[in-house]
């Protein structure tokens, strides 16, 4: 009896036992990657003008063509970062985000509405709000 009793704890054991390791809801196949990884190299920009958060729904995140330049940006991963105009006038900055805000040290405050590892959709808040995609160079 006692035999008997001393495998079925062993068993109860070793089932507890791979339960917890077989069996992780943590498990992320997948990981999601923030902005300010996604951020980082260089990127083609359109001007889309001014835009409310009503028409951030209708941004498609798809959409990869860029209909007329409006600045090429650089986003190093040491927070140094620089933009070139289409005019060729280039500005360097350091950069940084907090809570899905990109800041420029250069003054310059966006939120970045919508964005997946190719597209980013940003809404400058300086002097008035004005959408720019961000489309990530090859």
């Amino acid at each position: 009896m006692k035999t008997k009793n001393y495998f079925s704890l062993i068993l109860l054991l070793f089932v507890v036992c791979v339960g917890f390791t077989s069996c992780s809801d943590d498990d992320n196949d997948d990981p999601q990657t923030s902005v300010s990884q996604i951020i980082i190299g260089e990127w083609d920009s359109e001007f889309l003008g001014r835009m409310s958060y009503d028409e951030v729904e209708e941004l498609d995140l798809n959409d990869k063509t860029i209909s007329k330049h409006y600045m090429y940006f650089t986003f190093n991963s040491n927070g140094r970062g620089y933009d070139i105009y289409y005019n060729g006038d280039r500005s360097d900055w350091d950069w940084e985000i907090i809570e899905d805000v990109l800041y420029t040290s250069d003054g310059d405050k966006y939120e970045i509405v919508k964005f997946n590892k190719n597209v980013i959709y940003l809404l400058r808040q300086n002097s008035y709000e004005a959408g720019i995609k961000l489309v990530k160079r090859k």
